[in-house]
C-alpha cells in the first residue's frame, strides 16, 4: 500500500495558486470600488428622494382647501 502511496505520490504535480490568487485579488479591487461607487450612488438617490419629499410636503401645504391637482 505504501508503495502505491509513493508512486502516487511522485505523479502528482504540484498546482500554481499564484494566477488564481492575482485574479481573486483582482476580483476583489473590482469589488470594493463597485461597492463604493453604489454606497455613492445610494446616497445621491436618498439626498433627492428627501428633497422631493420636501418639495411635496411645502407643495401640498400651498393647496387650498378645496382645489384639485390637475
Amino acid at each position: 500500500m505504501q508503495k502505491k502511496v509513493d508512486a502516487f505520490a511522485q505523479q502528482v504535480t504540484p498546482v500554481d495558486n499564484s494566477k488564481l490568487e492575482a485574479e481573486l485579488k483582482s476580483l476583489n479591487g473590482r469589488f470594493e470600488m463597485q461597492s463604493q461607487i453604489l454606497a455613492i450612488f445610494q446616497q445621491s438617490i436618498s439626498d433627492a428622494a428627501n428633497q422631493l419629499i420636501d418639495y411635496m410636503r411645502a407643495f401640498t401645504a400651498q393647496q387650498q382647501p378645496g382645489l384639485w391637482l390637475t
